[in-house]
């Protein structure tokens, strides 16, 4: 009896410990890192797929730019996708 009631503290004691653990200030803030990450990507995916579509907008504007912001912003949006993942 006495050896279950000692065996059961002791998994208290560890459950206890594991909670406190999981809850401390820096592994909090490496769980808000890795939610910064997914969130900048996801949002680099949308960017993605709506890139196409700003050089059409753009065209309408005026032609010249529309080749030089394209070749930028695809390149720059390219280069942070790869960044983030």
């Amino acid at each position: 009896m006495n050896l279950d009631k000692n065996k059961t503290i002791i998994k208290l004691k560890m459950i206890k410990h594991k909670a406190r653990k999981e809850f401390t200030v820096s592994n909090l803030y490496s769980k808000i890192k890795i939610m910064k990450k997914k969130t900048i990507a996801i949002i680099q995916c949308i960017l993605y797929l709506i890139a196409p579509f700003i050089p059409l907008q753009l065209c309408r504007m005026n032609r010249s730019l529309v080749v030089e912001f394209f070749i930028i912003f695809f390149i720059l949006l390219t280069i942070s996708f790869w960044f983030s993942i």
